[in-house]
Protein backbone atom coordinates (compact mmCIF):
# COMPACT_ATOMS: atom_id res chain seq x y z
CA UNK A 1 0.00 0.00 0.00
CA UNK A 2 1.54 3.16 -0.97
CA UNK A 3 2.54 5.64 1.84
CA UNK A 4 -0.41 7.98 2.64
CA UNK A 5 0.29 12.06 3.21
CA UNK A 6 -3.05 13.12 4.89
CA UNK A 7 -3.63 13.20 8.73
CA UNK A 8 -6.05 14.54 10.87
CA UNK A 9 -3.41 17.35 11.79
CA UNK A 10 -2.65 18.13 8.05
CA UNK A 11 -6.28 18.48 6.88
CA UNK A 12 -7.08 20.69 10.18
CA UNK A 13 -3.75 22.71 9.30
CA UNK A 14 -4.92 22.93 5.57
CA UNK A 15 -8.12 24.17 6.65
CA UNK A 16 -7.21 26.73 8.80
CA UNK A 17 -4.37 28.21 5.80
CA UNK A 18 -7.04 28.22 3.62
CA UNK A 19 -9.64 30.46 6.39
CA UNK A 20 -6.51 32.72 7.38
CA UNK A 21 -5.56 33.56 3.68
CA UNK A 22 -7.48 35.21 1.13
CA UNK A 23 -5.34 33.26 -2.27
CA UNK A 24 -6.23 30.25 -2.62
CA UNK A 25 -3.17 27.76 -1.06
CA UNK A 26 -1.49 25.01 -2.85
CA UNK A 27 -2.16 21.39 -2.59
CA UNK A 28 0.50 18.73 -3.74
CA UNK A 29 -0.60 17.43 -7.15
CA UNK A 30 -1.66 13.56 -5.47
CA UNK A 31 -3.56 15.52 -2.70
CA UNK A 32 -7.24 13.93 -3.59
CA UNK A 33 -5.43 9.91 -3.84
CA UNK A 34 -3.78 10.83 -0.68
CA UNK A 35 -6.77 12.05 0.47
CA UNK A 36 -8.90 8.48 -0.27
CA UNK A 37 -6.26 6.26 0.77
CA UNK A 38 -6.56 7.93 3.92
CA UNK A 39 -10.55 7.68 4.11
CA UNK A 40 -10.33 4.07 3.44
CA UNK A 41 -7.71 3.11 5.91
CA UNK A 42 -9.88 5.12 8.40
CA UNK A 43 -12.98 3.33 7.45
CA UNK A 44 -11.00 -0.25 7.48
CA UNK A 45 -10.10 0.38 10.98
CA UNK A 46 -13.39 1.61 11.88
CA UNK A 47 -15.08 -1.51 10.96
CA UNK A 48 -12.45 -3.53 12.77
CA UNK A 49 -13.35 -1.78 15.62
CA UNK A 50 -17.22 -2.46 15.36
CA UNK A 51 -16.48 -6.08 15.52
CA UNK A 52 -14.81 -6.20 18.73
CA UNK A 53 -17.58 -5.88 21.79
CA UNK A 54 -15.37 -5.31 24.27
CA UNK A 55 -15.95 -1.97 26.86
CA UNK A 56 -11.95 -1.13 25.99
CA UNK A 57 -13.36 -1.22 22.16
CA UNK A 58 -16.41 -0.01 22.39
CA UNK A 59 -14.95 3.21 23.34
CA UNK A 60 -12.49 3.29 20.47
CA UNK A 61 -15.10 2.77 18.25
CA UNK A 62 -17.05 6.18 19.76
CA UNK A 63 -13.76 7.74 19.49
CA UNK A 64 -12.80 7.02 16.06
CA UNK A 65 -16.60 7.52 14.69
CA UNK A 66 -16.54 11.27 16.09
CA UNK A 67 -13.00 11.52 14.85
CA UNK A 68 -14.53 10.55 11.12
CA UNK A 69 -17.13 12.76 12.27
CA UNK A 70 -14.83 15.77 12.44
CA UNK A 71 -12.84 14.80 9.12
CA UNK A 72 -15.99 14.94 7.09
CA UNK A 73 -16.77 18.67 8.24
CA UNK A 74 -13.08 19.90 7.71
CA UNK A 75 -13.08 18.49 4.09
CA UNK A 76 -16.47 19.72 3.27
CA UNK A 77 -15.43 23.26 4.51
CA UNK A 78 -12.23 23.16 2.75
CA UNK A 79 -13.94 22.01 -0.15
CA UNK A 80 -16.35 24.92 -0.24
CA UNK A 81 -13.86 27.49 0.56
CA UNK A 82 -11.86 26.54 -2.15
CA UNK A 83 -14.77 26.45 -4.62
CA UNK A 84 -15.92 30.30 -3.36
CA UNK A 85 -12.28 31.47 -4.53
CA UNK A 86 -11.93 29.80 -7.59
CA UNK A 87 -15.54 31.26 -8.52
CA UNK A 88 -14.36 34.54 -7.58
CA UNK A 89 -11.21 34.27 -9.80
CA UNK A 90 -13.22 32.79 -12.57
CA UNK A 91 -15.51 36.04 -12.36
CA UNK A 92 -12.52 38.08 -12.63
CA UNK A 93 -10.82 36.66 -15.73
CA UNK A 94 -14.68 37.13 -17.48
CA UNK A 95 -14.56 40.69 -16.37
CA UNK A 96 -10.98 41.57 -17.67
CA UNK A 97 -11.47 39.47 -20.94
CA UNK A 98 -9.15 36.79 -19.84
CA UNK A 99 -7.14 38.75 -17.43
CA UNK A 100 -4.08 37.76 -15.10
CA UNK A 101 -5.44 35.17 -12.63
CA UNK A 102 -2.70 32.83 -11.38
CA UNK A 103 -4.33 28.97 -11.32
CA UNK A 104 -1.20 27.62 -10.55
CA UNK A 105 -2.67 26.47 -6.83
CA UNK A 106 -5.40 24.63 -8.58
CA UNK A 107 -5.30 20.97 -8.92
CA UNK A 108 -6.34 19.71 -12.28
CA UNK A 109 -9.80 19.10 -11.87
CA UNK A 110 -10.17 22.07 -10.60
CA UNK A 111 -8.52 23.86 -13.53
CA UNK A 112 -11.58 22.15 -15.14
CA UNK A 113 -13.96 24.01 -12.86
CA UNK A 114 -12.36 27.28 -13.14
CA UNK A 115 -12.53 27.35 -16.63
CA UNK A 116 -16.16 26.14 -16.48
CA UNK A 117 -17.22 29.10 -15.05
CA UNK A 118 -15.04 30.99 -17.29
CA UNK A 119 -17.42 30.01 -19.83
CA UNK A 120 -20.20 30.23 -17.91
CA UNK A 121 -19.90 33.72 -17.08
CA UNK A 122 -18.18 35.02 -20.56
CA UNK A 123 -22.06 33.22 -21.79
CA UNK A 124 -23.82 35.32 -20.26
CA UNK A 125 -22.09 38.63 -20.18
CA UNK A 126 -22.19 38.65 -23.89
CA UNK A 127 -26.10 37.19 -24.49
CA UNK A 128 -26.96 39.77 -21.90
CA UNK A 129 -25.11 42.67 -21.31
CA UNK A 130 -23.48 43.11 -24.40
CA UNK A 131 -26.66 42.73 -26.11
CA UNK A 132 -28.67 44.92 -23.73
CA UNK A 133 -25.58 47.78 -24.48
CA UNK A 134 -26.11 47.55 -28.34
CA UNK A 135 -30.31 47.86 -27.52
CA UNK A 136 -30.96 43.93 -28.60
CA UNK A 137 -33.04 41.60 -26.54
CA UNK A 138 -30.53 39.15 -23.77
CA UNK A 139 -29.64 36.35 -26.09
CA UNK A 140 -27.78 33.31 -24.65
CA UNK A 141 -28.30 30.89 -27.44
CA UNK A 142 -25.80 31.83 -30.24
CA UNK A 143 -23.06 32.70 -27.69
CA UNK A 144 -23.73 28.99 -26.06
CA UNK A 145 -23.34 27.76 -29.84
CA UNK A 146 -20.15 29.82 -30.02
CA UNK A 147 -18.68 28.67 -27.09
CA UNK A 148 -19.73 25.16 -27.88
CA UNK A 149 -17.71 25.07 -31.49
CA UNK A 150 -14.99 26.85 -29.33
CA UNK A 151 -14.64 23.78 -27.17
CA UNK A 152 -14.71 21.34 -29.67
CA UNK A 153 -12.08 22.85 -31.50
CA UNK A 154 -10.27 23.33 -28.48
CA UNK A 155 -10.63 19.25 -27.74
CA UNK A 156 -9.03 18.56 -31.04
CA UNK A 157 -6.39 19.89 -29.87
CA UNK A 158 -5.10 19.42 -26.25
CA UNK A 159 -7.84 19.18 -24.24
CA UNK A 160 -5.42 19.39 -21.38
CA UNK A 161 -4.17 22.68 -22.31
CA UNK A 162 -5.19 25.15 -20.39
CA UNK A 163 -3.59 27.88 -21.54
CA UNK A 164 -4.38 27.61 -25.11
CA UNK A 165 -7.85 27.54 -24.85
CA UNK A 166 -7.58 30.71 -22.42
CA UNK A 167 -5.11 31.80 -25.60
CA UNK A 168 -8.25 31.21 -27.81
CA UNK A 169 -10.43 32.79 -25.54
CA UNK A 170 -8.33 35.88 -25.23
CA UNK A 171 -8.06 36.25 -29.58
CA UNK A 172 -11.84 35.78 -29.69
CA UNK A 173 -12.42 38.91 -27.19
CA UNK A 174 -10.32 40.55 -28.83
CA UNK A 175 -11.41 40.08 -32.36
CA UNK A 176 -14.99 41.37 -30.20
CA UNK A 177 -13.66 44.20 -29.02
CA UNK A 178 -12.23 45.28 -32.35
CA UNK A 179 -15.73 44.73 -34.23
CA UNK A 180 -17.30 47.25 -31.40
CA UNK A 181 -14.84 49.62 -31.81
CA UNK A 182 -15.29 49.94 -35.68
CA UNK A 183 -19.14 49.97 -35.12
CA UNK A 184 -18.98 52.50 -32.66
CA UNK A 185 -16.36 54.79 -34.89
CA UNK A 186 -19.14 54.69 -37.84
CA UNK A 187 -21.75 55.10 -35.81
CA UNK A 188 -20.21 58.61 -34.52
CA UNK A 189 -18.30 59.51 -38.12
CA UNK A 190 -15.06 58.88 -37.12
CA UNK A 191 -12.65 56.51 -38.78
CA UNK A 192 -11.54 53.66 -37.33
CA UNK A 193 -7.88 54.52 -37.34
CA UNK A 194 -8.53 57.52 -35.44
CA UNK A 195 -10.45 55.75 -32.60
CA UNK A 196 -7.59 53.34 -32.37
CA UNK A 197 -5.20 56.12 -32.22
CA UNK A 198 -6.99 57.49 -28.96
CA UNK A 199 -7.72 54.14 -27.38
CA UNK A 200 -4.05 53.87 -27.40
CA UNK A 201 -3.07 56.97 -26.29
CA UNK A 202 -5.14 56.29 -23.23
CA UNK A 203 -3.95 53.37 -22.68
CA UNK A 204 -0.22 54.69 -22.05
CA UNK A 205 -0.71 55.60 -18.41
CA UNK A 206 1.68 53.45 -16.05
CA UNK A 207 2.32 52.83 -12.27
CA UNK A 208 4.75 51.71 -10.69
CA UNK A 209 4.37 48.25 -8.22
CA UNK A 210 6.10 46.60 -6.06
CA UNK A 211 5.41 42.76 -5.86
CA UNK A 212 4.38 40.80 -2.50
CA UNK A 213 5.17 37.73 -3.73
CA UNK A 214 6.80 35.82 -6.84
CA UNK A 215 4.59 35.71 -9.78
CA UNK A 216 5.08 33.62 -12.81
CA UNK A 217 5.13 34.60 -16.49
CA UNK A 218 1.43 35.72 -17.54
CA UNK A 219 -0.46 37.69 -20.27
CA UNK A 220 -2.20 40.94 -19.38
CA UNK A 221 -5.45 41.96 -20.52
CA UNK A 222 -3.60 43.27 -23.44
CA UNK A 223 -2.23 40.62 -24.41
CA UNK A 224 1.33 41.07 -23.87
CA UNK A 225 3.61 39.09 -21.64
CA UNK A 226 4.91 40.20 -18.62
CA UNK A 227 7.03 38.50 -16.06
CA UNK A 228 7.98 36.33 -13.66
CA UNK A 229 8.57 38.72 -11.13
CA UNK A 230 9.84 37.82 -7.75
CA UNK A 231 9.32 39.21 -4.09
CA UNK A 232 9.99 42.83 -3.08
CA UNK A 233 10.86 43.64 -6.77
CA UNK A 234 10.00 46.89 -8.30
CA UNK A 235 8.32 47.27 -11.70
CA UNK A 236 6.59 49.96 -13.90
CA UNK A 237 3.49 48.27 -15.73
CA UNK A 238 0.31 49.43 -18.04
CA UNK A 239 -1.93 51.30 -15.69
CA UNK A 240 -4.64 48.32 -16.13
CA UNK A 241 -2.08 45.55 -15.30
CA UNK A 242 -1.05 47.18 -12.46
CA UNK A 243 -4.49 47.81 -11.10
CA UNK A 244 -5.46 44.25 -11.18
CA UNK A 245 -2.29 42.93 -9.42
CA UNK A 246 -2.94 45.63 -6.31
CA UNK A 247 -6.33 44.62 -6.31
CA UNK A 248 -5.59 40.93 -6.32
CA UNK A 249 -2.82 42.00 -3.37
CA UNK A 250 -0.40 40.61 -5.34
CA UNK A 251 1.91 44.06 -5.42
CA UNK A 252 1.23 47.12 -4.36
CA UNK A 253 1.64 51.16 -5.33
CA UNK A 254 5.21 51.98 -5.49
Amino acid sequence: MPEVNISYETLFELLRREKTRDELQKLEDSFFDDLLEYLKEKDEKLEVQRKKTDLFSIGEKEKAEKQISNIRKILNELYERRERKIVNMAMDCSRTNGGIVDTSAMLAIEKQFFQKNVDIFDCFRKGVLLNILELKEPDISRVKSDEDNTENAENRGNAGDFKDASEYKKEEAKEENEKQDKETAEESGEDKDENTGQQEESNKGSKNVIFKENIEKFLGDDLEEYGPFEKDQTAELPSGVADILINSGKAESA
